[in-house]
């Protein structure tokens, strides 16, 4: 489990717009901790290229060929690219941009899994920990290319490790509430111990992990769009806490916003 470090700023991209004391104006786009999946592009008489599939563009650093990633590899990564440089002139055609990667981390991968409402949210799974918050608001939840990347809290003791379960009723799509007239739909998300503690010792930790959702998040983007619908909501719920009485979970959700897609 990638465990990363409690951020001051906001996540996202912010296009910059530069301007030099000559009065040259260069184009360039900083991006902090966006999601990234990667594509190994090339030919062996050529060279191949590790790339980073951000969304709306493909990047390229010549640090990511050591990195020993491969393809369909979720990353969280940090970077320039400085669209007016010589080296970009060719983007369009070579199909990247050559970028400066600060940071470039691998993510865990997780399936979606099929529940049953409500008999398979009523008990805890073999070694189930409880979970501080399945969406962090401070940090921009993306979907991307059928992965879904959540940021999440989770206290853990000294060397202790999870690892990550997400759940929807597959069966049924229909939406289980409305909020403010908007459809709304729910994932469920849980942690497993995976790795004794070595002692009592907690933190708070921040992790993010990419799920992939895409045929759930599919049928549901085709039922609000045939709607006319332009978002939805999805309630993220997690095991905030374990009833020390009854040994059996207790609930809570975060809600995420989803923009419907019409292609």
């Amino acid at each position: 489990m990638k465990k990363f470090g409690f951020f001051a700023a906001a996540l996202g991209s912010a296009a910059l717009m530069l301007t030099s004391c000559l009065g040259e104006t260069t184009n360039s786009q900083s991006v902090v901790n966006v999601p990234g999946l990667i594509e190994i592009d090339g030919a062996s008489s050529t060279g191949y290229h590790t790339l980073i599939n951000v969304g709306d563009l493909r990047i390229y650093s010549s640090l990511l060929d050591n990195k020993g990633l491969t393809t369909g590899d979720c990353v969280i990564t940090s970077f320039e690219v400085d669209y007016s440089s010589d080296e970009n002139a060719n983007a369009a055609a070579v199909g990247y941009y050559n970028a400066t990667v600060s940071t470039c981390d691998k993510v865990d991968k997780y399936n979606l899994e099929s529940l049953t409402l409500p008999a398979d949210t009523a008990a805890l799974l073999e070694n189930e920990v409880a979970v501080d918050g399945a969406v962090n608001a401070l940090y921009m939840q993306s979907y991307l290319k059928g992965y879904q990347f959540l940021w999440s809290n989770i206290t853990l003791k000294e060397d202790q490790d999870v690892a990550w379960h997400i759940y929807a009723d597959m069966h049924n799509l229909e939406p289980i509430a409305q909020e403010n007239g908007i459809n709304t739909y729910a994932l469920f998300l849980r942690a497993v111990q995976t790795r004794e503690p070595s002692d009592d010792t907690t933190s708070k930790v921040l992790t993010c992990n990419a799920f992939f959702t895409k045929n759930y998040m599919d049928a549901i983007n085709s039922r609000e769009k045939n709607e006319g619908n332009n978002y939805y909501l999805t309630r993220v719920y997690y095991v905030k806490s374990i009833d020390s009485k009854t040994n059996k979970p207790v609930w809570d959700y975060d809600t995420v916003q989803t923009p419907v897609s019409q292609n």
